[in-house]
């Protein structure tokens, strides 16, 4: 194996693009697994770090392109603040001790910064990948009335549909197609509310499609990542 150095902290390019994507077609999962992540640590999500891995494993999986896909949600501190038990395995640290301390400790030096500049409708993201590790703040708005989708509010609609499976607050964000794909992923993948077929055709219509995977598009992450 030929040691390096694979921190690299990018503002642009192919790895922003795959992380943003991802983001988009698993925007639901994500805040799914947020309201988890919040009520297990008891943190506010713009305390916690979304960790993605697209980087291929010995047996050629990459563990973001999973279905469903595999990620993590932790509080920041746990990434950057004492034993940092939230630290993945990306940085050598079994193998070279000079290289892992030199690599851990600009990715921690990364996601101190990237978090101090988060804005309240960001949700900061930690994307291994082939050339290395990236650290970025992703936003997402709704796309007919621009509401943003990694606010505080958002977050408490989801939790006011999945606990009290009451759609107002969801419904004053999105639009109503969105609001269909999103109760239906909720339906099917987490047992929330009640997928029946007529909801089924009115997701399948939004998209204007007739596949049944009905809420993810499938992409490869070689066409986006170098």
């Amino acid at each position: 194996m030929r040691w390096h150095n694979i921190l690299t902290i990018m503002s642009f390019g192919s790895v922003e693009k795959t992380v943003m994507t991802f983001c988009q077609q698993q925007y639901v999962h994500i805040m799914f697994q947020m309201l988890e992540a919040c009520k297990e640590y008891g943190v506010t999500s713009g305390e916690m770090l979304l960790e993605l891995n697209f980087k291929a494993n010995e047996e050629g999986i990459v563990p973001a392109m999973q279905d469903p896909p595999e990620l993590k949600i932790a509080p920041v501190k746990h990434y950057v603040e004492g034993s940092r038990p939230a630290e993945p395995d990306w940085f050598y640290k079994k193998e070279n001790k000079k290289i892992y301390e030199k690599n851990v400790k600009g990715c921690i030096k990364g996601i101190k910064e990237q978090h101090s500049r988060r804005l309240p409708n960001q949700v900061l993201c930690l994307a291994g990948h082939s050339g290395g590790a990236s650290c970025y703040k992703i936003q997402l708005q709704e796309p007919v009335n621009m509401n943003e989708m990694f606010s505080d509010a958002a977050l408490q609609a989801f939790a006011a549909y999945i606990n009290d499976d009451d759609s107002g607050p969801l419904s004053r964000i999105f639009g109503p197609d969105q609001l269909v794909v999103i109760r239906l992923h909720l339906g099917i993948h987490y047992d929330v509310g009640d997928p029946d077929r007529n909801l089924l055709i009115r997701a399948r219509q939004a998209l204007g499609r007739d596949d049944p995977t009905i809420y993810r598009d499938e992409y490869n992450p070689s066409e986006v990542l170098d």
